[in-house]
């Protein structure tokens, strides 16, 4: 995109040139109150730069300077640059010659980045006026400027090259010298939420980054993007599943626009727009990046987790938190815990081994004690102890605190399936809450009384059965005895 606009323009300044070539010889010499046509090569020329604090409302980027509707624009002192005049094969370019202009079309502020280089200048805004920077006395020929100190908070600006003298956006026809321009630092913000309320481990966590789009138009209306990568390092309690990459607004992202991969090693995943992603980028600069990191929590922990965005290709190479580095996330949680259950009779309180307990995500199934809708299930051991790990907290969600009552407060419930033998089940569910250390109880004791006065019947046979049938005889039998002798004592 960038070599695109580029190129127009040169060639735009081509045709000028030649029509203004062919003005001249035909005509004889411009009037000296009017602008020539024809570059004066021995001429001195200016690169003003005007700096403000992110201005909303669009500037002109023409080369001409902006008097009016600056209102509310506040000037940024201290921002440095470097102006370098850009040398070709055979010294500066020649930019009276149509031939000058062409060899300009291939050139691109990376391939100038490499020199060779003529004259170079280091210039500060504010040095003289607020929020201006002015690289003076200059000679014909092409500059590549570079944003060596960046506003605090700010992403520079890519690298872009200006000429000296730049077409008259007016009259086409004749050539300003002293060139304004006003690079605007695009303050890259970028956020990062969780989803974790499918509330026990090994179930998805899905982080979602949002981040903008550079907009830093500087000579005229394009927006140049050299370099977008966002980068994700896991904690190593996570395990990374997958990676969704789209844009907030706009188009549809292709496989051919970015590339994302995955450093086991480091845990890190990195997202790299491609050129061709580079040019959505740009022609959406409105819109937010949004990249969704699909993982699992492994363990019993509070997992931070934060992602870095490197706006522009100079980012690439410099640290977070320092002037013109990547942009960090603030940080976001996903917090997990676990629950202690410990069987006891309810007198002696002596442990109870072999209580069998299901864990709900809600009292109705709890109350079914149904097997299948549990969660986990696990058995009191020898020391009477169940613990039940990997549960998110009950009043943490989605990287935030919350009451009962709110979306996302989880409160679980205990059934016991199967009591120890000789002793009573629980007769209704309990409510366990999980949460940080000392703010939800650790360890649930359950009571569990001996069996009293319950008379067990086997179905069919043994002697139980035998038992009842002789006992059955006894009281037909004492029952016709006590019918004799009433008889007998009528009688009589």
């Amino acid at each position: 995109m960038q070599n695109t606009t580029r190129r127009g323009l040169l060639r735009t300044a081509v045709v000028a040139l030649a029509g203004a070539l062919a003005l001249a010889s035909g005509a004889g010499a411009a009037h000296a109150a009017d602008p020539s046509p024809v570059i004066d090569p021995a001429a001195k020329g200016s690169i003003t730069i005007h700096k403000f604090d992110h201005p909303t409302t669009a500037l002109p980027h023409d080369g001409t300077e902006v008097t009016t509707g600056l209102e509310g624009f506040s000037p940024i002192n201290d921002v440095e640059f470097t102006v370098q005049q850009v040398l070709g094969e055979n010294g500066a370019y020649d930019l009276t010659t149509n031939a000058g202009w062409t060899a300009l079309e291939s050139l691109t502020p990376e391939i100038a980045k490499n020199g060779p280089f003529g004259s170079s200048t280091t210039i500060t805004t504010g040095t003289d006026v607020d929020g201006v920077a002015v690289a003076g006395n200059l000679p014909v020929g092409v500059y590549l400027v570079t944003e060596t100190k960046p506003p605090v908070g700010a992403a520079p600006v890519a690298p872009f090259l200006v000429t000296v003298p730049i077409m008259n956006p007016t009259t086409k026809s004749a050539w300003l010298y002293d060139v304004h321009v006003y690079p605007k630092n695009s303050i890259v913000g970028a956020t990062k939420t969780v989803d974790d309320e499918p509330t026990t481990l090994f179930h998805n966590v899905v982080w979602t980054i949002l981040a903008d789009i550079p907009d830093t138009p500087v000579v005229d209306d394009s927006v140049v993007i050299d370099g977008y990568k966002i980068v994700d390092p896991l904690d190593s309690r996570l395990t990374y599943t997958s990676t969704a990459v789209s844009l907030t607004a706009g188009p549809a992202l292709t496989g051919a626009d970015y590339t994302v991969s995955f450093d086991s090693a480091h845990n890190t995943v990195t997202v790299l727009f491609t050129e061709k992603g580079r040019e959505a980028l740009a022609a959406n600069h409105d819109a937010q990046v949004k990249v969704e990191i699909t993982t699992k929590a492994n363990t019993t922990a509070e997992i931070p987790n934060t992602a870095i965005v490197y706006p522009n290709l100079p980012s690439f190479s410099i640290e977070p938190g320092q002037p013109g580095g990547p942009t960090k996330t603030p940080p976001v949680e996903t917090k997990w815990g676990s629950v202690s259950i410990h069987k006891v009779v309810k007198e002696s309180k002596q442990n109870l081994s072999g209580a069998t307990f299901g864990l709900y995500l809600n009292e109705t199934d709890a109350l079914k004690a149904d097997a299948q809708k549990a969660v986990k299930i696990g058995t009191t051991g020898a020391d009477g102890m169940l613990r039940f790990e990997g549960l998110r907290y009950s009043d943490f969600a989605d990287g935030k605190d919350v009451v009962e009552g709110e979306a996302g407060y989880q409160a679980y419930w205990i059934a016991e399936l199967q009591a120890p033998a000789g002793y009573e089940p629980l007769t209704k569910p309990i409510k366990v809450i999980v949460g940080a250390p000392g703010t939800a109880p650790a360890t649930y004791t359950v009571e569990n009384a001996p069996r009293q006065n319950v008379i067990h019947l086997p179905l069919t046979g043994g002697s139980g059965a035998a038992m009842l049938t002789v006992a059955g005889a006894l009281v037909v039998a004492g029952t016709l005895l006590i019918a004799s002798r009433r008889r007998t004592t009528a009688q009589a």
